[in-house]
């Protein structure tokens, strides 16, 4: 995966035997995408695309609005193919920031899902 970029969409959700929690697995210490960049050594993480459901991105626009990708990582280069891509998609850009804004994606992706879930 040496010199790879890995566009880390995922939300580390929390699960038990009565299904899904509403919280995350990590979050204040580290992140899913922390976690993935050390098992993927030379690998270029970006995590992108994690706040907003599968299902919606067959149409981006949210009544009058677009709906935002956010986009962190370390690695100017890979930050800017995934901040070029996001467009392509469907998707508003939202800042590049550094890798430790992770663990806010991740937080703002569980916001989500439990507001999907409970609402």
């Amino acid at each position: 995966m040496t010199g790879k970029i890995i566009i880390d969409a995922t939300n580390p959700i929390a699960l038990t035997p009565a299904g899904m929690a509403a919280k995350l697995t990590f979050g204040h210490t580290t992140s899913a995408a922390e976690e993935i960049a050390k098992g993927a050594i030379g690998s270029q993480i970006v995590k992108a695309f994690n706040n907003l459901g599968a299902s919606y991105f067959k149409n981006l626009h949210l009544g009058w609005q677009t709906a935002t990708a956010f986009i962190c990582g370390d690695s100017l280069d890979a930050k800017k193919i995934v901040t070029n891509l996001a467009p392509d998609i469907g998707f508003e850009v939202a800042g590049a920031a550094k890798i430790e804004q992770y663990r806010l994606l991740e937080s703002l992706g569980m916001l989500w899902i439990d507001l999907a879930f409970t609402s």
